[in-house]
């Protein structure tokens, strides 16, 4: 499950990982700052819906579940096209293409999660780099789905509710960036045992 060829899409992963760290520090800069940044994030998060199919798509073996990605790829632009055009403008938050794009990551995590137990190939799931990286999106979305997903409403009705959930929010923030370093320790530690074995 491990091969050579895998190893580009997890260098390029990491590469993606570290600028979007990047660029989330840049949009929380701008909240610090009292710049609306919603028009930002919206852009963060589109690419991250983008992004992250991609790679699972390289690391899925189910043809099935590789169609549905590519099926994705058509039909989630063309969903923030009408979002934009009939629900919501680009200054607020696309929360509706956030939720669409959130539950298919959360989908293709599990999806992954599942082939790791499945196989026979599997001696530990623990020593997967794509497994933690799952479960970091894993417990990320099943969290920020629901909240981002009535974020506009909670601001517009409740505030007060909305600011005290983001400290919760933050604390997934924390443990969904601790699992992707554990991903990205076992990128490094599995060539190492290969090359020893």
């Amino acid at each position: 499950m491990y091969s050579k060829a895998t190893r580009p899409v997890y260098r390029a992963f990491l590469l993606f990982i570290i600028v979007m760290a990047v660029a989330e520090t840049a949009g929380n800069f701008m909240a610090y700052k009292k710049i609306h940044n919603h028009f930002y994030f919206n852009i963060f998060y589109l690419i991250q819906f983008i992004a992250i199919p991609l790679f699972y798509y390289y690391n899925l073996q189910s043809p099935f579940l590789k169609k549905i990605i590519i099926t994705y790829f058509i039909v989630f632009p063309l969903f923030v096209f009408m979002n934009i055009a009939s629900w919501q403008n680009f200054n607020q938050l696309l929360t509706h293409s956030f939720v669409f794009g959130g539950c298919m990551i959360l989908v293709l995590a599990i999806a992954y999660i599942w082939q790791l137990y499945i196989s026979d190939d599997t001696q530990s799931i623990w020593h997967y780099p794509w497994f933690w990286i799952s479960l970091a999106y894993l417990f990320y979305y099943t969290v920020s789905v629901p909240y981002i997903g009535m974020l506009n409403y909670l601001w517009l009705y409740d505030p007060g509710f909305t600011k005290k959930y983001y400290f919760v929010f933050n604390i997934i923030i924390i443990l969904h960036n601790s699992l992707l370093i554990t991903g990205f320790i076992w990128m490094k530690a599995q060539p190492m045992k290969q090359q020893l074995s």
